[in-house]
């Protein structure tokens, strides 16, 4: 089978013994054709109902974590996590923007570190662990330290980027709960905040380590009194 493109239309082309085609296409549809004393068969679709047969073609199951909950979806094993949390598991916090892994705006956790989902198929996330916006909080009806530093700290304009910074803030801070400047925008290089928010992201993570580093400090402090 080969697959032509005629218009606005795709057009999928059989032929019995290699009958040439010589015809015209008008409309959607399906004709039969006579040509050269063999038999073929010219089916026209629409580019929507061509791309959802390749998919249906091509589609797996794959199962993985997402927030503590397992799922399995049944796709095409090359379509991006994105996609499949936005559109098969409803998770829209996560956002496109780039599709090239430029932006950070798409960024998950899977299994504790930082990827940008728009460039990660699904079958690359096979039977791991992935963590959205949506389950960065600990509870239903608690913040995350970051989500309420964000808030302090004013750091949403439009919000769009917000998901990803806060991801690649908490996979920072859960592997050095104490970063200094530089090593703040290193992590937070790849989340581009259009909005210009890049000082108040960095004091919004400091103030959330700072807030770490003294509760461990009090820990410390307790255990010293407990041990006197």
């Amino acid at each position: 089978m080969d697959i032509l493109t005629y218009g606005d239309y795709y057009v999928s082309h059989f032929v019995v013994r290699n009958a040439t085609v010589r015809t015209s296409i008008g409309s959607v549809g399906a004709c039969v054709f006579w040509a050269s004393g063999e038999i073929g068969v010219i089916v026209v679709k629409t580019p929507e109902d061509w791309i959802q047969d390749r998919l249906l073609e091509n589609r797996m199951s794959t199962s993985f974590w997402v927030n503590g909950v397992q799922h399995t979806v049944d796709v095409d094993p090359s379509k991006p996590l994105l996609w499949v949390l936005r559109e098969q598991l409803s998770l829209t916090g996560t956002k496109f923007g780039c599709g090239i892994a430029q932006c950070g705006a798409c960024t998950v956790h899977v299994d504790g570190q930082a990827v940008r989902s728009c460039v990660r198929t699904i079958a690359s996330v096979a039977g791991l662990q992935v963590t959205t916006i949506e389950g960065l909080a600990p509870a239903p009806d608690q913040l995350h330290p970051l989500q309420q530093a964000w808030i302090d700290h004013q750091v949403p304009q439009c919000g769009y980027c917000q998901s990803g910074q806060l991801m690649s803030a908490s996979a920072l801070l859960a592997s050095n709960p104490a970063p200094n400047d530089d090593e703040i925008d290193a992590a937070m290089r790849g989340n581009v905040c259009r909005c210009g928010m890049y000082g108040r992201i960095r004091e919004a993570i400091r103030s959330t380590s700072l807030i770490a580093d003294h509760k461990e400090q009090l820990f410390v402090d307790a255990m010293e009194v407990d041990h006197a």
